[in-house]
């Protein structure tokens, strides 16, 4: 069991992050984000369970800029998320919780990929949350918006 008392993080999810995910409950009124493609399939917005904390999302906003990226390159980087599982990253998805919702917590994992000219490692290290089984009467409103600072 991790150290916050809550269930271990099962296989293949606990393979994302660096070390052991801390368990965490969310509370009513937080704000999740997650980064997506347009159009927005509000439909598939659940589909993934990866999410991040404002603080995150925040951060990465702050720090983009000094490091001459756009915010979505450089979540593609800290969140090792690979372009064949989102590929545009030109928006991001925002949703606030009505009741609360359970999951684990931890720095995402690097995540390599081989193509066909070159080898890619996108570096990871980034707060993440998965938050399996979330469901639209986990959420009081979501909604979706640029990523242009």
């Amino acid at each position: 069991m991790p150290p916050s008392g809550g269930p271990p993080c099962p296989d293949p999810w606990r393979a994302a992050f660096i070390g052991e995910p801390t368990w965490v409950s969310l509370s009513p009124g937080e704000r999740l984000y997650k980064f997506v493609s347009l159009p927005v399939a509000r439909d598939r917005v659940l589909t993934s369970p990866w999410w991040i904390r404002q603080s995150a999302f925040d951060e990465m906003r702050r720090r983009a800029p000094h490091l001459g990226v756009r915010p979505a390159d450089l979540a593609r980087s800290r969140m090792a998320i690979a372009h064949e599982w989102n590929p545009g990253m030109d928006t991001v998805y925002i949703v606030a919780l009505a009741r609360q919702a359970d999951g684990w917590e931890g720095r995402a994992r690097s995540q390599p990929l081989t193509t066909a000219s070159r080898e890619v490692v996108f570096t990871g290290g980034g707060q993440q949350l998965c938050v399996p089984g979330l469901t639209w009467q986990h959420i009081g409103y979501g909604y979706s918006g640029s990523l242009i600072a």
